[in-house]
């Protein structure tokens, strides 16, 4: 969708698309901050909400992903892979929510 967006030169739906990108990672992180630091014991919440929270923005999206994208388009000359990459990380991810401890 953003590829259209950007794609159309049009100021509106460029907006819409900015817009509609910005609410689905403002809902996207929203509970991050809860859920992270519910993982840990009280006397080491802030450390280790802090580790957590650095290493898995590393391992997650920070560092690697753009590099594990690129080098697959570069690879396979596909977007599919990239997509299927996407799919393999929110299996991951999704594995890692089901996991994680609840609501204390």
């Amino acid at each position: 969708m953003w590829g259209r967006c950007a794609a159309s030169h049009q100021a509106l739906l460029l907006g819409f698309g900015i817009c509609l990108g910005l609410s689905v990672h403002a809902i996207m992180y929203s509970v991050q901050g809860a859920l992270i630091s519910q993982q840990f014991p009280v006397e080491v919440r802030y450390s280790g909400s802090s580790i957590a929270y650095t290493c898995g923005s590393l391992a997650g999206g920070g560092a690697f992903a753009p590099l594990i994208m690129v080098t697959l388009f570069r690879a396979t000359h596909l977007e599919l892979s990239i997509s299927l990459y996407v799919v393999v990380a929110l299996l991951v991810s999704g594995a890692g929510a089901m996991l994680a401890r609840g609501t204390r």
